[in-house]
């Protein structure tokens, strides 16, 4: 017999429990099982980590949400002294552009001015390609490509590059393809082209071509992929291989602000 140590009576030995009040005889001699150092880890990782954390994950979500919804609204920011470090939003039309914000009217107007003047030049037809690119610093990247083909053989892109400060590259490209010999390759067609562009500035670049129509002869079967030119700054006339034939890329940049 024992006494139990809650309500005092007598209980037979072999009972687990006192028939009286229930007290669990064996309750007292269960041990409390030592918290591991895991569990330990994942309570202080809990209490400090974490918290802090979703702190910075709050903060830069909060940063995020505050830009994206300045490059939703319909006036675009004023440019930032940051450099660009991300795209948000591009178009592939001005017209897109346009619709977004309300303030970007006179960057839209001194393209159309560009392509005014460039339409005017000639009577020439062109398809264009437009690219603009908003960045998180809210500069604008502008890139218009005017692709006009003359003839099987011979075409021309005018590259528009620019930023919403208004500086600004003009890359006149003028290709031709399936030339079969060096007088083929330097002909009256794109010499009429490429002074009417370039306003007789870059007659230079085929006067030094032709001088050098021997050496381009020693070589024509081992022009490699840089192609066999001659170059003045940014511009320059290229022969390439293009199979059993040769094709030319001539560049003319300027630059305007």
């Amino acid at each position: 017999m024992r006494k139990c140590p809650r309500c005092r009576e007598k209980v037979e030995t072999k009972n687990r429990f006192c028939p009286h009040c229930g007290y669990r005889f064996d309750y007292a001699k269960q041990k409390k099982k030592p918290i591991s150092t895991l569990t330990v880890f994942l309570i202080f990782f809990s209490l400090v980590f974490i918290p802090t954390a979703y702190t910075r994950v709050l903060s830069q979500l909060m940063q995020e949400t505050t830009t994206l919804q300045s490059l939703t609204s319909k006036e675009l920011p004023e440019q930032q002294a940051n450099e660009a470090t991300q795209v948000y939003k591009t178009y592939t039309t001005l017209t897109e552009f346009g619709t977004d914000y309300t303030n970007v009217q006179p960057y839209i107007d001194r393209l159309k001015a560009f392509e005014s003047d460039l339409f005017s030049q000639t009577s020439l037809t062109y398809s264009l390609d437009q690219s603009i690119i908003v960045y998180n610093n809210f500069n604008v990247y502008f890139k218009m490509i005017y692709e006009t083909v003359m003839s099987s053989h011979l075409s021309m892109n005018v590259i528009y590059e620019g930023d919403r400060n208004g500086d600004h590259l003009v890359t006149y490209q003028i290709k031709q393809t399936g030339m079969t010999s060096f007088n083929e390759v330097v002909n009256d067609d794109i010499i009429t082209v490429i002074n009417e562009v370039t306003q007789d500035e870059n007659q230079s670049l085929f006067d030094r071509m032709l001088l050098r129509e021997a050496e381009f002869e020693s070589r024509k079967e081992r022009i490699g992929h840089y192609g066999f030119g001659v170059y003045d700054g940014q511009n320059s006339f290229v022969i390439y291989r293009d199979g059993e034939l040769y094709k030319t890329v001539f560049n003319y940049v300027m630059k305007g602000q």
